[in-house]
């Protein structure tokens, strides 16, 4: 004699008696995952904190099988999601005091409006001012901020110390050039106040050669103009300048007045 079903309609087919009483199980808690309050009320610990009990149905030779399973709950994917972004602002290294910070704590002003309006576009840009402290390696960082939200990688490095690095540190060559040259986004802050050097060219012609080749995104402060870039670095200034006009929005920060 076979087992006693009855017919669900909410999954539209015939389930046992102790599976009836595991779908109701599961109809009442949802009650409770729908009106909780946070992870620290979770009151569904059978699955483990921010799991939840579910069931759903699929297809097997043609036959509907009801398949029973758990889930993460909504404050559980959010957490988690936080923590990645976390995880991606310090592998990031863009600086402290901006790494928390989001355009809405940016002063706009007539200066810098058309240097913001491009940022947010989160394309490659050249943001570059003969004026210090105007605010360009934060408006670079909050682009850098914006797309760790958005799940991307992105890397922070002043110019000068990336030559150091690379220069200076032979066994580590390989694996720093590729870091730069291969994440989804680099901030190259403050190009030209390196020491000008023949080599310096060398290396910040080839990571942007790469970059633009690759199509990826670059963003780039500096106290030089673009002209002013093509006439610093020898043979290769003009090469730089040249792949930076490729791809990149070019725009002045000026003063607040």
């Amino acid at each position: 004699m076979g087992l006693q079903k009855t017919y669900s309609s909410a999954y539209g087919l015939y389930v046992s008696k102790i599976e009836a009483i595991k779908l109701e199980g599961i109809r009442q808690r949802k009650g409770k995952c729908e009106s909780c309050e946070g992870l620290e009320a979770c009151q569904y610990d059978e699955s483990g904190t921010g799991y939840e009990q579910m069931a759903s149905t699929y297809e097997v030779n043609g036959v509907r099988v009801l398949y029973f399973g758990v889930k993460r709950c909504r404050y559980l994917k959010q957490r988690q999601q936080e923590e990645r972004t976390e995880r991606r602002l310090l592998q990031s290294k863009i600086p402290g005091v901006y790494s928390k910070k989001g355009f809405e704590d940016y002063e706009v002003h007539e200066g810098n409006m058309e240097a913001v309006a491009k940022g947010l576009k989160l394309g490659s840009i050249y943001i570059y001012s003969e004026e210090r402290r105007v605010g360009k390696t934060m408006l670079a960082s909050l682009i850098g901020n914006e797309l760790i939200k958005r799940g991307e990688g992105v890397l922070f490095t002043t110019v000068g110390e990336l030559m150091i690095k690379l220069r200076y540190n032979a066994e580590g060559y390989e694996e720093a050039m590729r870091a730069v040259r291969e994440v989804k986004t680099l901030i190259l802050d403050d190009l030209g106040s390196e020491r000008e050097s023949e080599y310096n060219g060398e290396q910040i012609y080839m990571i942007i050669d790469y970059r633009v080749r690759e199509g990826l995104r670059t963003i780039i402060t500096s106290n030089l103009s673009i002209r002013e870039i093509s006439g610093r670095y020898g043979a290769n200034g003009e090469r730089i300048a040249e792949r930076i006009r490729e791809v990149s929005e070019i725009v002045r920060i000026g003063i607040k007045r």
